[in-house]
């Protein structure tokens, strides 16, 4: 996270983001691949990962669209909750249908009730043993209406790195 917060202060914005470009070792040491496509300047970034586009965006031709750090911070969203909960987008649900609950931002995970359509047992767990804070984050951005759902309202990079090191803190 801080070091996309780096690039975006020299104005790069990464764009494809994806679970195929940002690896892991086992020590913990984070890998960017895939470089070679990121927007510099006024050079827009021309690929994306569908799973990942902001659903105002979908169906654009990425070459000619010049992205903004908005359109950055849904995919870093995404990212985040791919990473706790083990792969899982958040508009997998029960029964299917990620492309329309994600074109629809109907998101499985509820606040404050039970995430009835969440896929499985263990996404469900996962979500429970969340921060009330991380819920309200990832809420707010995938569900339609949600404080941050909107696109230019995403969350930025800095604010959910404040809420993963208060998490942290509480394990």
């Amino acid at each position: 996270m801080k070091c996309i917060c780096e690039l975006h202060k020299k104005n790069v914005i990464v764009g494809d983001i994806n679970t195929q470009n940002i690896l892991f070792n086992t020590n913990c040491n984070i890998y960017f691949i895939d470089c070679d496509s990121y927007q510099i300047g006024g050079f827009p970034c021309p690929v994306t990962t569908e799973a990942f586009l902001h659903p105002a965006h979908r169906g654009k031709d990425m070459k000619n669209f010049m992205r903004n750090l908005a359109d950055e911070y849904y995919a870093i969203a995404i990212f985040l909750f791919m990473l706790i909960n083990l792969g899982r987008h958040p508009y997998d649900r029960k029964g299917g249908g990620r492309d329309d609950a994600s074109k629809n931002m109907d998101f499985s995970y509820d606040i404050n009730g039970p995430s009835n359509n969440a896929p499985n047992d263990i996404a469900k767990k996962r979500w429970e043993r969340l921060s009330n804070g991380l819920k309200e984050c990832f809420y707010h951005s995938f569900q339609k209406g949600g404080k941050y759902a909107s696109e230019n309202k995403c969350l930025k990079p800095e604010i959910w790195l404040k809420h993963f090191e208060a998490f942290e803190k509480m394990q």
